[in-house]
């Protein structure tokens, strides 16, 4: 059976303003913790989004500060055992 990977945070499904940071953590401890995780960000006009990723015990945090206008940022993420 595979595992769980959650997505959780404050500002995860609040809306995106231009320049306030958003931030959430990607959890792997119910996929058993260990593994790659990868994440993109793609702005409304599918333009990369820089973000920081950074290792925490039960996963990644991951942070991105909004550039465009719209409420439709798209956040890809991939864990790999």
């Amino acid at each position: 059976m595979p595992g769980i990977v959650n997505l959780t945070g404050p500002t995860l499904f609040a809306e995106m303003h231009v320049g306030t940071p958003k931030e959430f953590d990607v959890l792997t401890s119910g996929a058993g913790g260990r593994g790659k995780v990868d994440v993109d960000v793609i702005s409304p006009s599918r333009a990369p989004v820089k973000a920081k990723v950074k290792d925490m015990r039960r996963g990644k945090h991951v942070e991105f500060t909004p550039k465009e206008e719209g409420n439709k940022n798209k956040v890809n993420y991939c864990f790999a055992a």
